[in-house]
C-alpha cells in the first residue's frame, strides 16, 4: 500500500484505522497525560493530504487542514483533555504539503511558497487556546533565496 492510499484510510477510517490511531492517543495520553514533564502531543508529524490524485481539491492550500486534520485532531484532542484534567498540550501540524511549495526559479536556487494554515481554530479548542500550539513544521527558510532573514 503506498502512501498517499495509507493517508487516505486513515481519514476515512478504512477499516477503522482512524478509530484505531485515536484509540492509540488515548491510551498514550492516559499514561502520560498527568506526567508535569510531558509538555504536549503531537498526533502527526508531517502529515500527509491523502490520495490528492482522487480528489485532486486537496491540492489546495489549507483545505486538507480543513477537511483531513482538523476532524481527526479535535477527537484526538478530547482524548487528551479527559485524560489529563483539561491540562494538556495538543502541538498540531498543518500539512507540510501543499501548504508549501519549493520550486526552481531562475538562477537556480529553490525557492517556494507558504500559504496560510487551513485552521480556523485549533482542533478542538478556540482562537486563543492555552492547550494548543501549532508547530509550524517547515524548512523551507533553511533554503537559500526562500526567506531573507531565515525567518518564515
Amino acid at each position: 500500500m503506498n502512501s498517499i492510499v495509507a493517508f487516505e484510510s486513515l481519514y476515512k477510517n478504512v477499516d477503522n484505522i482512524r478509530d484505531k490511531f485515536i484509540a492509540y492517543w488515548d491510551k498514550t495520553s492516559a499514561r502520560l497525560g498527568k506526567n508535569p514533564y510531558v509538555t504536549g502531543f503531537d498526533p502527526m508529524n508531517e502529515p500527509f493530504p491523502g490520495n490528492f490524485l482522487r480528489d485532486p481539491k486537496l491540492l489546495m492550500p489549507g483545505r486538507a487542514d480543513r477537511q483531513q486534520l482538523a476532524p481527526l485532531y479535535s477527537k484526538i484532542q478530547e482524548k487528551y483533555m479527559a485524560n489529563s484534567n483539561g491540562t494538556s498540550k495538543m502541538w498540531f501540524e498543518p500539512m507540510s504539503f501543499p501548504d508549501e511549495i519549493g520550486n526552481p526559479i531562475g538562477d537556480g536556487n529553490l525557492g517556494g511558497v507558504v500559504f496560510p494554515v487551513g485552521f480556523e481554530v485549533p482542533p478542538g479548542g478556540q482562537i486563543g487556546s492555552p492547550n494548543h500550539v501549532l508547530n509550524d513544521h517547515t524548512y523551507c527558510c533553511g533554503l537559500p533565496g526562500m526567506c531573507a532573514t531565515g525567518e518564515p
